[in-house]
């Protein structure tokens, strides 16, 4: 058994306030969209023979901000959690 190597990060995500004009179509007038930022983090290890195998946990939006990025009319993902397990061969 090989020793474990773990790491941790705690990032920001974010963009800067834009406008969207569509002249010639219903929604003619520009349209302002407020430029937001979430709080992320995530962990793992690496492990088995020459770190073949790699565990994380990623967290988003952990304040649960409420966005919606300038390319899409939607709203951004709430507060989630992924989980990633890879293998090397």
């Amino acid at each position: 058994m090989t020793a474990s190597n773990v790491w941790s990060d705690l990032y920001l995500r974010g963009e800067s306030s834009s406008k969207l004009e569509e002249p010639g179509t219903s929604r003619d007038a520009l349209r302002d969209k407020t430029g937001w930022v979430t709080i992320n983090a995530s962990a793992g290890m690496e492990f088995g023979n020459n770190s073949r195998y790699k565990l994380a946990l990623e967290l988003f939006n952990l304040a649960d901000k409420q966005y919606i990025a300038s390319t899409e009319n939607l709203y951004g993902a709430e507060r989630s959690a992924a989980v990633k397990l890879t293998m090397n061969w």
